[in-house]
């Protein structure tokens, strides 16, 4: 009769044991969602900043008249000796691995063909180490830029009839595949995609219609 009763039901220790490993798993779980979702945020938020500011640049040039670029960099060096028309003279370019994405916004001295850029403004943005940045080749310049003529074509329009795009691609080594891509078309179309990474394209997980673009953040 005793044997029987201690064969009966759980030990404490069994039951501290198993809610152990239960907490393991859900701790583990609860990491891998977490990560998945800063990910998805940071893909998220940085496509939509890139997008609103290609947004902003075509309307700033089509109502001053001047071309606008996009800057995806750091000025090492400004000259600012005109106050009303800094001149970033060095840039330091997006690497495979920075922590941080620059972007800069500068107007040129010419409808078309400008010689010198005045900078406008720049922010900085965090970007995950699961995430890397690529340009399409036209725009990978070092660094990476796209500009805008006041008729709100890009400025390479009558050169280049290709689709130019930046995408945030997951690093290989990385268990995600969330990714992002800014598509800018030669009329000067801007379309944001959210999409899956399939090893070699930005899949879209939606329809193929333009994502609304919001307003620039800082």
């Amino acid at each position: 009769m005793d044997e029987l009763k201690k064969k009966d039901g759980f030990s404490i220790i069994e039951v501290l044991v198993v809610a152990s490993v239960v907490v393991i798993v859900i701790v583990i779980g609860a990491s891998s969602f977490s990560s998945k979702f800063a990910v998805s945020k940071s893909v998220d938020d940085l496509s939509n900043n890139i997008g609103s500011t290609l947004q902003l640049i075509k309307l700033q040039s089509a109502r001053t008249g001047a071309e606008y670029r996009l800057v995806l960099a750091d000025c090492e060096t400004l000259d600012d000796t005109d106050p009303d028309c800094p001149i970033c003279e060095s840039y330091n370019g997006y690497s495979e691995g920075d922590e941080e994405l620059n972007i800069m916004v500068e107007r040129g001295d010419s409808n078309r063909g400008s010689q010198d850029w005045c900078v406008q403004s720049t922010q900085t943005k965090k970007i995950s180490s699961d995430l890397t940045l690529a340009a399409s080749p036209n725009v990978a310049n070092n660094p990476f830029r796209i500009s805008f003529l006041p008729t709100g074509m890009r400025s390479d329009f009558r050169t280049d009839g290709v689709i130019e795009s930046f995408t945030l691609i997951p690093q290989a080594d990385r268990n995600v595949d969330r990714c992002g891509q800014v598509e800018v078309t030669p009329a000067g179309g801007i379309r944001i995609i959210e999409g899956r990474w399939d090893e070699s394209d930005c899949v879209p997980v939606l329809d193929s219609n333009p994502t609304p673009i919001p307003s620039p953040s800082s």
